[in-house]
C-alpha cells in the first residue's frame, strides 16, 4: 500500500527542501536554524506531491499492468480521490497558516493542479508532461528561496548563490532528462493505451539521444561551477560532485548498453537518482 505513495521519492523532496534550507542560510551568511515555516512547507510539498503519486497510480493502472506486471493499485476511484483530496486540504490549510494566500495559491495549489492534470491527460503528450514535472521541480526550491528572501542574492558571485542557481537550473534539466527517460521504459503500456508520449511519436533511438543530450548539458554545467570553485571545496564536497558528475555520465552509458530499451532505461533512471541525491549532498555540505 504504502508503495502508492512512492516513499522514497517524498524523502527525496525532504532533502531538497532541506538542500534548498541550507543554501539559503548560506547566501545571507547566518547560521543554520530550521523555522518552523520550513517544516511547514516541507511537509505541504510533500502532501501534495503524494496526492499527485496517488492520482497518478490510479490513471495509470491499466497502463501498470502491462509496464509493472505484479503491481496491483491499491485504491478504488473513491478512496483515491478522498485520500488526494485530504492530502491537498492539509497541504492548502498549512500554507493559509504560515504564508500568504497569493504563495499558497501559487506553490501548494497551482502544483496539485498540474499534478492532477499531468494524471490525467498531460502525460499522454508528447513533452508536455515531461515539461511540466521538471518545471514543479525546479518550482519547489524557488518557492522556499522566496520564502526565505534570498532570490535577489542569487545576483552575487559567491559559491553559494553559483551551486544554487546551478541546482535550480540542473532540478529541471535532469529532470526533464529522466522524465523521457521513463517514459522510453514505459513505451509499451503506453502504446497500447494509445498515450502519444516522446518516444512513440519520434522512436526510443530519437528520445534516447534527446536524453542524453540533456544529460551531458545537466553534466557539463555541474563540471564547469565545480571546477571554478575547486580551491574553495572541502574534500567531502569533491567527493560528493565527483559522485555526482559520475552517475550522470553513468546513466548516459547505461542508456546505451546493449541490453533492451526497458531493462537499461530503468538502469539508467536509477542512476539519474543517485546523481541527484549526492548533488543535493554536496550542496549541503559547502
Amino acid at each position: 500500500m504504502t508503495r502508492a505513495f512512492r516513499p522514497f521519492n517524498l524523502l527525496i523532496i525532504a532533502l531538497i527542501c532541506l538542500t534548498f534550507e541550507v543554501l539559503s542560510h548560506r547566501l545571507h551568511g547566518s547560521n543554520i536554524a530550521f523555522s518552523l515555516e520550513f517544516i511547514a512547507f516541507t511537509i505541504g510539498a510533500m502532501m501534495v506531491t503524494a496526492a499527485g503519486y496517488l492520482i497518478n497510480g490510479y490513471f495509470d493502472q491499466k497502463i501498470d499492468r502491462i509496464n509493472k506486471p505484479g503491481y496491483h493499485f491499491p485504491f478504488n476511484k473513491t478512496k483515491t480521490y478522498g485520500i488526494s483530496l485530504v492530502l491537498v486540504a492539509f497541504g492548502l490549510t498549512i500554507g493559509v497558516i504560515f504564508y500568504s494566500i497569493e504563495f499558497t495559491l501559487g506553490f501548494i495549489l497551482m502544483p496539485a493542479i498540474v499534478l492532477w492534470l499531468y494524471s490525467a491527460s498531460l502525460k499522454r503528450l508528447p513533452l508536455i508532461g515531461n515539461i511540466s514535472v521538471a518545471f514543479l521541480s525546479f518550482w519547489l526550491p524557488t518557492g522556499l528561496l522566496l520564502t526565505n528572501e534570498s532570490l535577489d542574492l542569487l545576483k552575487s558571485d559567491t559559491f553559494s548563490s553559483q551551486i544554487t542557481m546551478l541546482l535550480l537550473v540542473e532540478m529541471f534539466v535532469i529532470s526533464l532528462a529522466r522524465e523521457i527517460i521513463k517514459d522510453i521504459q514505459d513505451i509499451e503500456g503506453d502504446r497500447i493505451e494509445n498515450c502519444n508520449t516522446f518516444p512513440i511519436l519520434i522512436n526510443e533511438k530519437i528520445a534516447g539521444i534527446t536524453a542524453s543530450a540533456l544529460l551531458t548539458i545537466g553534466a557539463l554545467m555541474w563540471f564547469n561551477v565545480l571546477k571554478k570553485n575547486l580551491e574553495s571545496l572541502s574534500i567531502l564536497n569533491i567527493a560528493f560532485g565527483a559522485l555526482t558528475l559520475l552517475f550522470v555520465l553513468g546513466s548516459i552509458v547505461l542508456l546505451w548498453n546493449k541490453k533492451a530499451w526497458k531493462e537499461r532505461t530503468k538502469l539508467s533512471s536509477m542512476t539519474i537518482k543517485l546523481s541527484m541525491l549526492f548533488a543535493l549532498l554536496t550542496a549541503i555540505f559547502i
